[in-house]
Protein backbone atom coordinates (compact mmCIF):
# COMPACT_ATOMS: atom_id res chain seq x y z
CA UNK A 1 0.00 0.00 0.00
CA UNK A 2 2.57 2.28 1.16
CA UNK A 3 4.55 2.04 -2.22
CA UNK A 4 1.41 2.11 -4.51
CA UNK A 5 1.15 5.94 -2.28
CA UNK A 6 4.38 6.25 -3.72
CA UNK A 7 4.17 5.74 -7.37
CA UNK A 8 0.90 7.77 -7.28
CA UNK A 9 2.85 11.08 -5.86
CA UNK A 10 5.36 10.46 -8.39
CA UNK A 11 3.09 10.74 -11.49
CA UNK A 12 2.28 14.05 -10.30
CA UNK A 13 5.69 15.07 -10.40
CA UNK A 14 8.30 15.69 -12.81
CA UNK A 15 12.00 15.93 -10.94
CA UNK A 16 15.44 16.21 -11.80
CA UNK A 17 17.47 13.71 -9.26
CA UNK A 18 20.35 15.28 -8.04
CA UNK A 19 23.45 13.35 -6.31
CA UNK A 20 22.77 13.56 -2.20
CA UNK A 21 25.50 15.03 -0.06
CA UNK A 22 27.67 12.71 2.20
CA UNK A 23 28.26 13.88 5.43
CA UNK A 24 29.26 10.03 6.46
CA UNK A 25 32.03 9.81 3.87
CA UNK A 26 35.36 8.28 5.47
CA UNK A 27 35.37 7.61 9.37
CA UNK A 28 32.42 8.65 11.13
CA UNK A 29 33.50 10.49 14.43
CA UNK A 30 30.74 10.47 17.49
CA UNK A 31 29.15 13.82 18.40
CA UNK A 32 30.86 16.09 15.59
CA UNK A 33 29.14 18.14 13.56
CA UNK A 34 29.96 18.51 9.51
CA UNK A 35 29.19 21.25 7.16
CA UNK A 36 26.34 19.76 5.18
CA UNK A 37 26.86 19.17 2.28
CA UNK A 38 23.27 19.96 0.75
CA UNK A 39 24.30 23.85 0.98
CA UNK A 40 25.88 24.94 -2.10
CA UNK A 41 26.98 28.14 -2.83
CA UNK A 42 26.18 29.90 -6.15
CA UNK A 43 25.92 33.46 -7.28
CA UNK A 44 25.13 34.87 -3.53
CA UNK A 45 22.12 32.49 -3.23
CA UNK A 46 22.51 28.69 -1.66
CA UNK A 47 20.63 25.78 -3.25
CA UNK A 48 19.11 23.75 -0.34
CA UNK A 49 18.03 20.46 -0.70
CA UNK A 50 17.71 17.30 2.01
CA UNK A 51 20.92 15.18 2.02
CA UNK A 52 20.27 11.13 2.36
CA UNK A 53 22.12 9.37 4.91
CA UNK A 54 24.24 6.37 4.46
CA UNK A 55 23.33 2.70 5.71
CA UNK A 56 23.05 2.10 8.58
CA UNK A 57 22.47 5.97 9.74
CA UNK A 58 18.53 7.02 9.78
CA UNK A 59 18.35 10.40 9.88
CA UNK A 60 16.13 12.55 12.34
CA UNK A 61 15.03 16.14 10.94
CA UNK A 62 13.29 18.70 13.53
CA UNK A 63 11.78 21.93 13.89
CA UNK A 64 9.56 24.30 16.28
CA UNK A 65 7.10 26.99 15.66
CA UNK A 66 5.46 29.33 18.05
CA UNK A 67 2.23 31.67 17.71
CA UNK A 68 0.77 33.94 20.42
CA UNK A 69 -0.96 31.47 22.23
CA UNK A 70 1.00 28.03 21.67
CA UNK A 71 3.92 26.50 20.73
CA UNK A 72 4.57 23.07 18.56
CA UNK A 73 6.98 20.89 17.51
CA UNK A 74 7.56 17.97 14.89
CA UNK A 75 10.19 15.46 13.66
CA UNK A 76 10.06 12.90 10.92
CA UNK A 77 12.87 9.36 11.01
CA UNK A 78 13.78 8.87 7.38
CA UNK A 79 15.92 5.83 6.22
CA UNK A 80 18.79 5.85 2.99
CA UNK A 81 16.24 4.95 0.36
CA UNK A 82 13.99 8.13 1.78
CA UNK A 83 11.37 6.31 3.55
CA UNK A 84 10.35 7.54 6.55
CA UNK A 85 9.80 5.18 9.44
CA UNK A 86 7.65 7.61 11.72
CA UNK A 87 6.95 11.28 12.68
CA UNK A 88 5.59 13.19 15.26
CA UNK A 89 3.58 16.47 15.80
CA UNK A 90 3.23 17.88 18.85
CA UNK A 91 1.31 20.94 20.40
CA UNK A 92 3.35 22.14 23.70
CA UNK A 93 3.43 25.43 25.47
CA UNK A 94 4.90 28.36 24.67
CA UNK A 95 8.18 29.26 25.03
CA UNK A 96 11.24 31.16 23.32
CA UNK A 97 11.96 29.25 20.03
CA UNK A 98 15.25 28.09 20.60
CA UNK A 99 13.82 26.35 24.32
CA UNK A 100 11.10 24.80 21.77
CA UNK A 101 13.92 23.29 18.98
CA UNK A 102 16.04 21.82 21.88
CA UNK A 103 12.20 20.19 22.72
CA UNK A 104 11.64 19.02 19.32
CA UNK A 105 14.87 17.27 18.97
CA UNK A 106 14.67 16.17 22.29
CA UNK A 107 11.58 14.10 21.61
CA UNK A 108 13.11 12.87 18.54
CA UNK A 109 16.22 11.32 19.59
CA UNK A 110 13.58 9.65 22.46
CA UNK A 111 11.23 8.13 18.66
CA UNK A 112 14.50 6.92 17.99
CA UNK A 113 15.57 5.30 20.75
CA UNK A 114 12.24 4.07 21.28
CA UNK A 115 12.42 2.26 17.53
CA UNK A 116 15.92 0.91 18.21
CA UNK A 117 17.56 2.82 16.11
CA UNK A 118 21.59 2.41 16.43
CA UNK A 119 22.99 5.19 14.10
CA UNK A 120 21.63 8.41 14.00
CA UNK A 121 21.88 12.23 12.10
CA UNK A 122 20.56 14.54 13.57
CA UNK A 123 19.15 17.49 11.15
CA UNK A 124 17.87 21.19 12.59
CA UNK A 125 17.36 24.55 11.21
CA UNK A 126 17.85 25.64 14.08
CA UNK A 127 22.03 26.73 14.66
CA UNK A 128 21.43 27.79 18.14
CA UNK A 129 20.13 24.10 19.00
CA UNK A 130 22.76 22.49 16.74
CA UNK A 131 25.76 24.18 19.36
CA UNK A 132 24.08 24.20 22.21
CA UNK A 133 24.14 20.04 21.84
CA UNK A 134 28.06 20.67 21.17
CA UNK A 135 28.65 22.82 23.90
CA UNK A 136 29.64 25.45 21.50
CA UNK A 137 27.50 28.34 23.38
CA UNK A 138 25.83 27.92 26.68
CA UNK A 139 22.29 26.16 27.16
CA UNK A 140 19.42 27.67 28.32
CA UNK A 141 19.16 27.56 32.05
CA UNK A 142 15.28 26.13 31.40
CA UNK A 143 16.55 23.85 29.55
CA UNK A 144 19.40 22.66 30.67
CA UNK A 145 17.87 19.13 32.03
CA UNK A 146 16.61 18.40 29.22
CA UNK A 147 20.13 19.14 27.38
CA UNK A 148 21.29 16.32 30.05
CA UNK A 149 19.08 14.10 28.89
CA UNK A 150 19.44 14.25 25.50
CA UNK A 151 23.66 13.72 25.96
CA UNK A 152 22.17 10.67 28.73
CA UNK A 153 20.62 9.70 25.36
CA UNK A 154 23.23 10.29 22.54
CA UNK A 155 25.73 8.13 24.68
CA UNK A 156 23.11 5.37 23.87
CA UNK A 157 23.48 5.03 20.04
CA UNK A 158 26.11 3.88 18.61
CA UNK A 159 26.82 6.75 16.66
CA UNK A 160 25.47 9.91 15.76
CA UNK A 161 25.69 13.09 13.90
CA UNK A 162 24.17 16.42 14.46
CA UNK A 163 24.60 19.36 11.87
CA UNK A 164 22.65 22.33 10.72
CA UNK A 165 20.40 22.50 7.78
CA UNK A 166 18.56 25.77 5.89
CA UNK A 167 14.60 26.01 6.39
CA UNK A 168 14.21 25.65 2.72
CA UNK A 169 15.60 21.92 3.09
CA UNK A 170 13.95 20.92 6.00
CA UNK A 171 10.46 21.19 4.57
CA UNK A 172 8.46 17.93 5.82
CA UNK A 173 9.19 19.18 9.54
CA UNK A 174 8.41 22.79 8.50
CA UNK A 175 4.55 20.92 7.82
CA UNK A 176 4.74 19.05 10.62
CA UNK A 177 5.59 21.73 13.40
CA UNK A 178 2.59 24.06 12.72
CA UNK A 179 0.06 24.12 15.54
CA UNK A 180 -2.62 23.07 12.92
CA UNK A 181 -0.82 20.41 11.03
CA UNK A 182 -3.49 17.86 10.50
CA UNK A 183 -1.88 14.56 11.92
CA UNK A 184 -1.28 14.51 15.77
CA UNK A 185 1.11 12.86 17.71
CA UNK A 186 3.80 10.59 19.03
CA UNK A 187 5.07 7.80 16.83
CA UNK A 188 2.84 8.55 13.44
CA UNK A 189 3.02 5.91 10.67
CA UNK A 190 3.51 6.90 7.69
CA UNK A 191 0.40 5.14 6.68
CA UNK A 192 -1.49 7.76 7.86
CA UNK A 193 0.88 10.62 6.42
CA UNK A 194 -1.52 13.43 4.45
CA UNK A 195 -0.88 14.07 0.75
CA UNK A 196 0.98 17.08 0.75
CA UNK A 197 3.47 15.57 3.70
CA UNK A 198 3.80 12.38 1.10
CA UNK A 199 4.73 14.78 -1.48
CA UNK A 200 7.32 16.69 0.14
CA UNK A 201 9.12 13.28 0.86
CA UNK A 202 9.34 12.55 -2.19
CA UNK A 203 10.71 15.88 -3.54
CA UNK A 204 13.27 15.30 -0.80
CA UNK A 205 14.21 12.05 -1.90
CA UNK A 206 14.31 12.91 -5.48
CA UNK A 207 16.68 15.92 -4.47
CA UNK A 208 14.42 18.62 -5.59
CA UNK A 209 16.14 21.59 -4.77
CA UNK A 210 15.01 25.28 -3.12
CA UNK A 211 16.91 28.54 -3.43
CA UNK A 212 17.68 30.00 -0.41
CA UNK A 213 18.22 33.85 -1.36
Amino acid sequence: MQNQRVLIIFSFLVVTPLGYGDPFSGDSHRGRSRKDPSLKRKHGSENCHLASPRDPFVKLNSDASLSADSGSIGGILRLNDGHPLASYSLNCYVAAIQDLEIDAIHTGIQLARDLHIQSLWIESDSQIAVNVILNKIPCPWKKMLTLETIKANLEKFHSWEITHIWREGNRAVDFLSKSDCPCKGYNIPPSVFPFVLDVIIVEDFSGVPFLRL
